[in-house]
């Protein structure tokens, strides 16, 4: 029987741990953070966490680096929502297998405005799907802005101050516990974005 320390998601994780600790690691967190915003998948914490773990003197530097590249791309896709909705914003939203959410959004947009972006930036759900629909909704962009900047800084913040603070604790648990807490966090992540997609 293999050794759990020789699973896949032991094996990915010590590759990303060992990437976090590249020179290259802040281009790295800044490219996820812009793009995560508009159309990838992969959530900027978790380049986020294992740089703050590693080097917990710079975790605040790697806070306000994914902030403003993660608002930054979220003007990016409020943009496309804008000014490219048919072309980019629509195919975008069909990828993501999200025009339930996103039809719930803009109606949401109209009685909730910049509380769903603060929503959107600071919880797991989709906030590339926030960012495109107040585009579309026409959302006043400076209160998108200011939304976004508090949402998406005060979750990267967090994210880092736990892991710089906490990196004594946190690694040897997270190296222990691995496996159970991936599949826990997939689940809550579950939890969260499905009623939005049904």
């Amino acid at each position: 029987m293999p050794s759990p320390k020789n699973t896949l998601l032991r094996r990915w994780y010590a590759r990303v741990m060992r990437a976090s600790t590249s020179p290259r690691a802040p281009h790295w967190l800044a490219a996820v953070s812009l793009t995560e915003s508009i159309f990838f998948f992969v959530p900027p914490d978790a380049l986020l966490a294992p740089m703050s773990l590693n080097k917990p003197h710079k975790a605040l530097f790697y806070a306000t680096l994914a902030t403003i590249t993660s608002v930054l791309g979220g003007v990016i896709g409020y943009a496309i929502g804008a000014l490219f909705y048919t072309t980019i914003g629509e195919p975008l939203i069909n990828l993501y297998g999200i025009h339930n959410a996103y039809e719930q959004f803009t109606q949401a947009y109209q009685d909730y405005g910049s509380a769903l972006v603060f929503l959107g930036g600071f919880t797991v759900l989709p906030y590339k799907a926030f960012t495109i629909t107040a585009g579309v909704a026409a959302f006043n962009l400076p209160l998108f802005i200011i939304a976004s900047l508090l949402s998406r800084g005060a979750r990267f913040f967090l994210v880092a101050l736990i892991c710089a603070y906490g990196a004594p604790t946190i690694k040897p648990f997270l190296e222990k516990y691995l496996e159970y807490l991936i599949i826990l966090a997939t689940l809550l992540t579950l939890a969260l974005i499905l009623p939005f997609l049904l």
